[in-house]
């Protein structure tokens, strides 16, 4: 936040690049190692339905709905910046400018939230009541989370 209210222009910057770098995490890390370092921590990760590692087009699938929700985000904060007048930007301070956001989203991403919302809370909903616990983004990529016992022969994070 410090350096988003240096610059209208850093902020814009700052927008597609924390969202590049969450989605290259996500799945980088996936597709590589078949896990996250909170995954790593918890000691659990990915692996297809069959036990076999994940495909990077499978760590792509799982995270695709995510990035959907991610690109629309990312053009309504633009759109909000956008909006507000270079005095509201430079002459308030961080929560005053958030509020200025605010005002300046367009009435449809009211939409984009309820939608992501209703994605999260039926991710929710499918992982409690299947077996295998897996949530929709697994449906879609055909995956399953697991623990490490379950999988020992995955890459560590040191190499």
């Amino acid at each position: 936040m410090w350096l988003e209210a240096k610059s209208k222009s850093l902020a814009y910057v700052l927008y597609f690049i924390s969202f590049a770098l969450f989605s290259a995490y996500n799945i980088y890390c996936h597709g590589r190692y078949g896990k996250t370092l909170g995954k790593y921590s918890m000691g659990i990760g990915l692996v297809q339905v069959d036990g076999e590692r994940i495909s990077w087009r499978q760590a792509w699938l799982r995270s695709s709905v995510d990035i959907g929700f991610g690109i629309l985000s990312v053009v309504v904060e633009c759109i909000a910046l956008w909006n507000i007048t270079d005095t509201q930007f430079y002459n308030s301070t961080w929560l005053e400018r958030a509020e200025y956001m605010a005002e300046q989203t367009p009435a449809w991403s009211n939409w984009i939230m309820i939608s992501a919302q209703i994605w999260i809370w039926s991710e929710v909903v499918v992982m409690l009541f299947n077996e295998k616990r897996r949530a929709l983004h697994d449906f879609i990529a055909g995956t399953v989370v697991v623990s490490n016992e379950m999988s020992p022969s995955w890459p560590q994070f040191s190499k």
